[in-house]
């Protein structure tokens, strides 16, 4: 995707300019000013302003309570800004921590589950996303030792990855209410260093472990096995964690491709999905590799 001249100028000065400050308040105050200059005339300034420095409170475990201040909270996205991630990115986990336990806390009354959220460290230049997640309860207060980091994507900024900036922005903290579909923001959007891929994948697995037992499932997992021997050959322990997450990958894709009606034919019977497509550029969800022949795959669905 090529960038507008306005939008690649703005973008360039951006990052000339946050390399020079010296501290993580300029850097937040100089994101914000980019927020203002990319979208003139919106919303998204004001509503990213009125999230920066958050007010949160964190349970510390023995009963005390501290106050902590979320650099920026937006939408689902908490924001950590450094000076150098490269020197402090464990204290930028550390409160990525705090405040995502902070707010899970304070959002838990009259919800049913944890909203998700996505964690981001930043020291203006290096962006890395997060997916936080716990083994607790709903029901339970946590820590931030109760939370967990799961790293999902590094973008660093230069002339070469502008283009990649303005999809990531336009896509995980300031999407417009219409945007042009492409394969890179569908890739961002859907794709294996996503979000929305971290979420299904984990939804998929909790499912799995609730129907694996019944016939239907077996069947069905038994045929994709087949299908996928005959196409790549040995597969090794059938009975691996490895094999069920590659099963459980090729679900989502046929999922979520019948919901686009992407890249092949697609069809719906007794909920169950019958994919048979060429691989393509979005099959990186999945850890095989593709010799261009056709697969055919049959999964359950996200509704089965």
């Amino acid at each position: 995707m090529s960038l507008d001249d306005k939008t690649a100028r703005i973008l360039g000065r951006y990052v000339a300019d946050v390399r020079q400050l010296p501290n993580e308040s300029a850097k937040t105050h100089r994101f914000s000013g980019l927020i203002s200059e990319l979208f003139p005339g919106s919303s998204a300034p004001t509503e990213f302003a009125a999230g920066v420095e958050k007010l949160v409170r964190i349970d510390r475990g023995d009963g005390g309570i501290k106050r902590g201040f979320i650099d920026a909270y937006h939408g689902n996205a908490v924001i950590e800004f450094e000076n150098s991630l490269k020197a402090t990115e464990a204290d930028a986990l550390r409160q990525l921590r705090e405040y995502t336990s902070g707010v899970w806390n304070a959002e838990s009354k009259g919800r049913k589950t944890r909203r998700p959220l996505v964690c981001v460290a930043s020291d203006g230049v290096v962006w890395k996303t997060f997916r936080p997640t716990t083994t607790k309860r709903e029901s339970t207060r946590l820590t931030p030792e109760d939370v967990e980091l799961q790293e999902l994507r590094t973008l660093t900024l230069n002339a070469e990855s502008l283009s990649d900036f303005w999809i990531w922005l336009t896509s995980l903290l300031f999407r417009p209410a219409r945007t042009e579909p492409s394969a890179e923001r569908f890739r961002v959007d859907f794709g294996a260093t996503s979000p929305a891929f971290a979420d299904a994948l984990d939804a998929l697995f909790r499912a799995w472990e609730a129907v694996a037992d019944l016939r239907e499932a077996k069947l069905a997992r038994e045929t994709w096995q087949r299908y996928l021997t005959v196409t790549y050959g040995q597969l090794g322990d059938q009975e691996s964690g490895e094999l069920l997450r590659l099963f459980l990958k090729h679900t989502y894709l046929a999922s979520t491709g019948s919901t686009f009606d992407l890249g092949g034919a697609l069809a719906r019977q007794n909920n169950v999905v019958f994919c048979a497509r060429r691989p393509s550029k979005f099959s990186q969800a999945s850890s095989s590799k593709s010799n261009g022949s056709r697969i055919s795959l049959r999964t359950i669905s996200s509704s089965g």
